[in-house]
């Protein structure tokens, strides 16, 4: 894989991930049920910084698993490899 090809992957991915955190429901602290979550409410859930989370949204962070499985439990999801 050529790295051109390596950072389209990257950006695949981090586009997939802002998707589904702007689409998530979730029950806030309040009891308050939310639609959408922000990098900063994410990155709290998943223990991370806002910044890797937007690294990653934008494809510039290459990343390990545990890293974006840590993201996707703090979306209430889990990575499913097809």
């Amino acid at each position: 894989m050529t790295e051109e090809q390596k950072m389209q992957e990257r950006q695949r991915i981090g586009q997939r991930f802002a998707e589904v955190r702007k689409e998530t429901e979730w029950v806030d602290a309040n009891g308050i049920k939310r639609k959408g979550m922000t990098q900063t409410e994410l990155a709290e859930r998943c223990g991370l910084l806002q910044s890797n989370i937007a690294r990653v949204e934008r494809g510039y962070f290459s990343v390990g698993f545990d890293t974006l499985e840590a993201m996707a439990e703090g979306l209430g999801k889990k990575i499913d490899i097809v």
